[in-house]
């Protein structure tokens, strides 16, 4: 099980800074995400993922660093990646699974998360993220660049077009 997270933002830089070279030292993955409230207000923090045993180990030793969140996203290391969010008082909501998704659908959803290292997008949803075909999933890729394109976002349709698994196997004609 993986927790996403934030880190409050009234540490001083030298607590902060030393949570960040924690979560480094624990293998732990720096991301960026949205979410929107209930009231329409739209967050944007940097989040980071670590596995339950080292968040909980977090909490352990610098309880502070976390308090004021409201709520954490709890992942499951399987390949399906649920996922639950669980608040401060202990509720929890489950969301589905863990989908990866083009730029512009993270963009057009009310919450998302960026893997840095990998540059892929996340969203919760319903449904077996393993359904879609690699096929359906690069002809998806393939016709939201060309939107993205068409819209004038030319370095964006290039992240676009380089997320696709295989762009041969999406270009190729089926007669040939």
């Amino acid at each position: 099980m993986n927790v996403l997270f934030a880190l409050d933002d009234t540490l001083d830089a030298q607590h902060h800074a030393a949570v960040v070279d924690w979560i480094k030292f624990c293998g732990g993955k720096l991301f960026a995400g949205k979410y929107t409230h209930d009231d329409g207000t739209v967050v944007r923090e940097a989040s980071y993922m670590l596995s339950e045993e080292d968040f909980d180990r977090m909490r352990g030793f610098s309880p502070r660093t976390v308090a004021g969140q409201e709520s954490f996203l709890y992942i499951t290391s399987c390949n399906k990646q649920y996922a639950t969010l669980v608040y401060a008082n202990g509720d929890r909501e489950t969301l589905g699974s863990m989908h990866s998704v083009t730029q512009k659908e993270a963009m057009d959803s009310p919450a998302f998360s960026l893997d840095y290292a990998t540059g892929n997008y996340f969203v919760c949803k319903q449904g077996n993220p393993d359904k879609e075909s690699p096929e359906a999933r690069n002809q998806r890729k393939l016709w939201a660049a060309v939107d993205t394109l068409l819209d004038g976002g030319f370095e964006d349709a290039w992240d676009a077009l380089r997320e696709l698994e295989d762009v041969r196997a999406v270009m190729k004609p089926k007669w040939l």
